[in-house]
């Protein structure tokens, strides 16, 4: 007569499978958590090292326009204007020898540059010739009221009275940018400075 061997019954208990269930959702998350920590930094680095890219070349070119802030063509001061969000002055951006009004501004959450040339004989800038380009976007500066432009004299004092434009050594630059709000952080702050080159002796002169 054959014996057979009784086979164990392989099948998972409800407890076992209640409790696989519950260790393969802690793995399941602990994966998904890692998964969202490592998108976040990436995302974060990639949008830090493009606002840092784009910024830097904007940084240059403002700070070195406004380093070579000169006397207009018609004569006029080096300095036009200043406000918190605006800056007016002359300088030759271009290098072609001549001398033009430049009008760095915010406007909604672009930050601008309008550039007029001189004309004429005597010089003159008629400011419906400027042309506008927009250079940076999504400048948050207003959300938070922090202004992009802070100016300051020969001792490193703020200018609080913004018409006294004869005492404007150096130029504070301030940008905040947020490349995509819906995601932390709220926004990057890069901050730079300009002091003005050739009016050092403006007093001697006006």
């Amino acid at each position: 007569m054959r014996h057979f061997k009784k086979i164990k019954n392989k099948a998972f208990t409800a407890v076992e499978s209640v409790v696989y269930i519950g260790v393969f959702s802690l793995v399941l998350g602990a994966i998904s958590s890692l998964l969202v920590t490592v998108y976040r930094t990436h995302g974060y680095s990639l949008a830090l090292q493009s606002a840092n890219s784009e910024t830097r070349v904007v940084l240059e070119n403002l700070v070195n326009d406004i380093r070579e802030a000169s006397y207009a063509d018609d004569g006029a001061y080096p300095v036009l204007s200043m406000d918190p969000n605006e800056f007016i002055f002359f300088s030759d951006i271009d290098n072609d020898g001549k001398i033009e009004r430049v009008r760095y501004f915010l406007e909604n959450q672009w930050l601008k540059r309008g550039v007029t040339k001189s004309s004429g004989t005597p010089a003159t800038y008629n400011t419906d010739d400027e042309t506008v380009n927009t250079i940076a976007w999504t400048i948050r500066n207003q959300t938070y009221s922090i202004p992009i432009f802070k100016y300051l004299d020969s001792s490193a004092n703020e200018i609080t009275d913004l018409s006294k434009v004869l005492d404007l050594r150096t130029v504070d630059i301030r940008l905040l940018i947020d490349k995509d709000p819906a995601r932390p952080p709220e926004y990057f702050d890069f901050n730079t400075s300009a002091t003005l080159r050739n009016i050092t002796n403006a007093y001697d002169k006006w």
